[in-house]
């Protein structure tokens, strides 16, 4: 009949559709495949909300599942900002063996270091600094991480990060409050001294010979500010003297009333102190290395030079020429040319990093230029001692 469904006809059906029989007029279809389970979609901000909520499982996950490890949220942070910031080390860890860059940062410079240290996180501190965190970056309002330890006030965190940074080339740090900030220059050699009839050079200047530092030490990236030596003085209980050679009028005097905190013109607390003896300079170092623990000294002719020079072999450390505003003298461009002391760090830096090695105090005044050092032994970078040295 023709409306009855021979095989034949079952089996046009069958192919047309895909399909088919274990066998040929059989009429038992094939199982189709199991189908394999699809894992849901990894949100963006997975890492980041696993963090937030202390989800150790979650940040596992996420870090599996190919989570950006130094992608950022909507406040900027990375997730081993907010680890580092919550205090939770057992997700700092997963986090930087995954690759997390310690030294990303925020909108405002604050990287996972400067967080942990505004917290006082130490475990955490000493994991990122392990990871190679870098120290000297700034952060909010141009801070340091050692800026805000002192701050905080808390002494074992400074140490850690004072270490740190005294075994690092180009490493500023300072070891109390109110001390002079330092930076870490290389061991090396130079040519100390001017060659006879050289230009610019006076006869005690010569003959050039050649000076080794052997090994790395720390300079004063500032002069001593007034304000440094205020500090001593208020709290060593020093006299303030009442002499000191002073230019007024275009003569040169020894003149009375004249000192430190009065010497003929005005100063501001970050102004070089100027008016100051080689007596009272000393009873200055004592009184750093009563307060640190550390030894103190006056710098050497020679180390003043190997910083001042900065690896240069030029009449100054920016050339042959005096320029403008490279330093503070008659004539060398500066608004402070013969008037007054310059600010610390408002001219010209070495390649080694001091600020104003040359001239900020003017050629009008004799007694300026305190040079301080400190010594002491630390571990360096490849776990050599070296010598520790400040000046100012």
């Amino acid at each position: 009949q023709s409306g009855t469904l021979t095989p034949e006809g079952l089996r046009a059906l069958r192919a047309a559709a895909g399909g088919g029989g274990t066998g040929a007029g059989t009429g038992v279809s094939a199982d189709p495949p199991p189908r394999q389970p699809v894992a849901p979609a990894l949100p963006r901000d997975a890492l980041h909300r696993a963090v937030k909520a202390g989800d150790i499982d979650g940040l596992n996950a996420a870090l599996k599942g190919g989570a950006k490890i130094d992608a950022r949220d909507g406040s900027g942070w990375t997730a081993l900002m907010h680890a580092a910031n919550r205090g939770y080390k057992l997700m700092v860890g997963p986090l930087l063996e995954a690759g997390a860059d310690v030294n990303v940062q925020a909108a405002d410079g604050a990287t996972a270091l400067f967080m942990a240290v505004v917290r006082g996180h130490s475990e955490i501190i000493s994991l990122l600094m392990k990871a190679g965190a870098d120290v000297s970056l700034k952060g909010p309002q141009g801070k340091t991480v050692l800026d805000v330890a002192w701050v905080r006030g808390d002494r074992a965190i400074v140490r850690t990060l004072v270490a740190r940074m005294a075994g690092i080339v180009g490493g500023v740090f300072k070891d109390c409050a109110e001390c002079p900030e330092m930076v870490v220059l290389p061991a090396g050699e130079f040519m100390m001294g001017s060659a006879a009839g050289g230009r610019g050079g006076d006869d005690v200047e010569g003959p050039r010979h050649r000076v080794t530092i052997r090994t790395r030490i720390a300079v004063g990236k500032y002069e001593v500010t007034r304000g440094e030596y205020e500090r001593f003085v208020q709290e060593a209980g020093r006299s303030t003297g009442d002499r000191c050679y002073t230019r007024e009028g275009g003569r040169w005097k020894r003149r009375r009333g004249r000192n430190w905190s009065n010497p003929g013109f005005s100063q501001g607390d970050r102004e070089p102190v100027v008016c100051v003896s080689w007596e009272e300079a000393q009873s200055y170092v004592a009184w750093l290395s009563e307060k640190t623990g550390e030894r103190y000294r006056l710098l050497s002719e020679a180390e003043w030079e190997y910083a001042a020079r900065a690896g240069t072999e030029t009449r100054y450390s920016w050339g042959d020429d005096v320029g403008r505003n490279q330093a503070n003298c008659d004539g060398c461009g500066s608004r402070w040319d013969d008037k007054k002391t310059a600010p610390v760090g408002s001219l010209e830096r070495t390649a080694m990093g001091c600020m104003t090695c040359t001239g900020t105090c003017g050629s009008g005044w004799r007694t300026a230029g305190m040079g301080i050092i400190q010594v002491r032994r630390r571990t360096g970078v490849r776990g050599q001692p070296g010598e520790i040295v400040a000046s100012a």
